[in-house]
């Protein structure tokens, strides 16, 4: 992310980003290091709640910025797009990226629904079967903003928390107006707004802080519900680079716990594919079935 940085105009971002080494160190492991931010331990135990947000709120603009840079790579659009061809409208997809690289490719096949988001959105789409994409960490093109006075939703000192809300000005989702999809959030004057991720902590918190307290929590529960909601009604199970680290508990759960345990799995982890798999039949899955090529490319190439 440092070197990232660094090389798109440095800016605030690095700046933050070495304000961050100064004081932690060498970040060798990413989810300690947030985790001691977003709790107020270790390294950041002396700062105030002030700085801590404002440092938080900054690594967090600096990674949203850095997947969309990351999101528009032809190689990453490439495997996208393949893969958006042999998804069908009845599909579900489940991801904990923060990227939009998947809903461009769905878009350009015809198969994307913005109702996968779960939270009201203004720009709707045509009635037709589509495909959901849950995204269970929150998304680099999901803001939320504290805006007003209006003339209702008060919170404190006259405020209110608007959003989620999808904000489409860089045009991340083609074919969509380049604006917020939010009529309301687009009218308000809006004070503070940021991209609404759950960071990579080991214990994860699924609402976002904001000046107001943490919000958002209500979306995030119902984006969980449906995603335990779609493993136990579909037939097939395809994890696709995720290797299920001990830190994302609610992940693990979600995945291992689900009582649809005839779900046909398959696994394309790379090198990681076959200790997945040892997972899932420790779980008591009964279809377990190994790929001939268990890689992204090998998936696709399938198809």
């Amino acid at each position: 992310m440092k070197e990232w940085a660094a090389r798109n105009g440095g800016g605030y971002f690095l700046s933050k980003i070495l304000e961050v080494e100064q004081r932690y160190g060498a970040v060798e492991d990413l989810e300690q290091m947030f985790t001691e931010l977003d709790s107020a331990t270790g390294a950041f135990a002396d700062l105030h709640d002030s700085e801590r947000s404002s440092c938080n709120l900054r690594l967090r603009e600096c990674i949203a910025d850095m997947f969309v840079a990351i999101s528009q790579t032809k190689a990453e659009r490439d495997l996208y797009r393949d893969l958006s061809r042999m998804i069908d409208p009845v599909d579900a997809i489940l991801t904990f990226n923060y990227d939009t690289a998947i809903e461009k490719a769905l878009i350009e096949a015809g198969k994307f629904s913005v109702k996968g988001y779960t939270f009201p959105i203004s720009w709707s789409d045509e009635d037709f079967p589509s495909v959901r994409v849950l995204k269970l960490h929150g998304s680099i093109n999901w803001i939320g903003a504290v805006g007003g006075p209006s003339s209702g939703g008060f919170s404190a000192g006259g405020f209110r928390l608007i959003g989620p809300c999808v904000d489409n000005r860089m045009g991340l989702l083609p074919n969509y107006p380049h604006r917020v999809l939010d009529d309301v959030c687009s009218r308000l004057p809006q004070f503070s707004a940021s991209a609404t991720m759950i960071l990579p902590t080991f214990e994860k918190r699924f609402s976002i802080r904001t000046s107001l307290g943490d919000e958002w929590g209500n979306v995030f529960r119902k984006l969980w519900k449906e995603a335990d909601a779609c493993l136990s009604q579909s037939d097939r199970l395809v994890i696709i680079g995720y290797s299920l680290p001990d830190a994302d508990k609610w992940a693990n759960s979600l995945l291992l716990e689900t009582s649809n345990k005839n779900i046909l799995v398959n696994v394309c982890c790379n090198n990681g594919t076959a200790k997945i798999e040892e997972r899932f039949r420790h779980a008591m899955f009964a279809r377990v079935e190994p790929l001939s090529d268990p890689t992204f490319e090998g998936l696709v190439a399938r198809s």
